[in-house]
């Protein structure tokens, strides 16, 4: 499932924004685990500083170190965002 360039407002000056939900399997080393993983991302039209968060979830782990929360935000600049 993946989601882009939703109107935040119906104003198309006001921006949009991006949600990215995925489901994944990982084997690694002989363990397994299932995650839940999603970012969502938004912008202004005309502003060059878009925000974005992304969260990783485990919902079943053998992976030592995959059995917690990850979380992050981040704010990038675009260089001549016009």
């Amino acid at each position: 499932m993946y989601f882009t360039h939703t109107d935040c407002s119906k104003s198309p000056a006001y921006g949009f924004s991006k949600f990215n939900p995925q489901l994944y399997y990982l084997y690694q080393d002989g363990v397994t685990g299932t995650y839940l993983s999603t970012t969502l991302s938004l912008n202004k039209n005309n502003f060059p500083f878009p925000m974005a968060t992304m969260l990783n979830q485990p919902i079943h782990t053998d992976i030592p170190a995959g059995n917690k929360l990850v979380w992050n935000v981040r704010i990038t600049y675009a260089f001549n965002k016009k």
